[in-house]
């Protein structure tokens, strides 16, 4: 009761009219297949190449040398490649300015701290907390004072006078902001004692 029992005659499959409905069936079937493999060769080559291309141009690239990707159709993927090949020129313009004004920069480094070495004067820099990160060797042979007792430490760490004083406070307003100053004048004590 409320069951339902489906069979398959076995007269269905070796019947002629039905033989002929199988055939067409599977040549349909086969149609389709070949129809479906078709387009999946046309995907893959109108497609996937391209893509596949551009994404191994794209892993090859390194920033300072970038690979270009190959364009094969003028096509929406053809349009990426090109303005990915547009970036990749651009890179590399890009680092071979920056290389060149880094080179640049090296060697007026390079003269700066020649001409440091050679003055009778002595050069500096500081960093953002006003600490010194350099001072040429001219100033620790008129000071005899080691390396260590100077770089990373601030003026007011070397001086050996009061940086509440109303000069000093002037004074590190207009190194805090950046500002040129000349003749300020403080005290260091040297190894000596002077």
């Amino acid at each position: 009761q409320g069951c339902y029992h489906f069979y398959i005659d076995k007269r269905f499959f070796l019947d002629d009219r039905n033989e002929a409905l199988w055939r067409m069936i599977a040549s349909s079937v086969g149609a389709l297949l070949f129809v479906f493999l078709g387009l999946a060769i046309v995907f893959r080559r109108m497609i996937l190449r391209p893509l596949l291309h551009l994404k191994s141009a794209m892993l090859a690239s390194k920033p300072s040398k970038p690979a270009l990707a190959e364009i094969f159709y003028q096509d929406e993927i053809g349009a990426v490649a090109r303005t990915y090949n547009k970036l990749a020129a651009a890179s590399r313009i890009y680092f071979a300015r920056l290389e060149k004004s880094q080179n640049n920069l090296r060697a007026s480094e390079s003269k700066f701290k020649d001409m440091a070495e050679i003055s009778g004067d002595w050069f500096y820099e500081m960093d953002d907390q006003l600490r010194f990160t350099y001072i040429s060797d001219r100033f620790f042979e008129l000071t005899q004072l080691p390396r260590d007792d100077i770089i990373g430490k601030s003026r007011v760490e070397i001086s050996g006078e009061r940086p509440y004083y109303r000069d000093w406070q002037r004074h590190l307003a207009d190194l805090r902001a950046h500002q040129p100053f000349k003749n300020y004048e403080y005290g260091i004590v040297t190894q000596s004692g002077e």
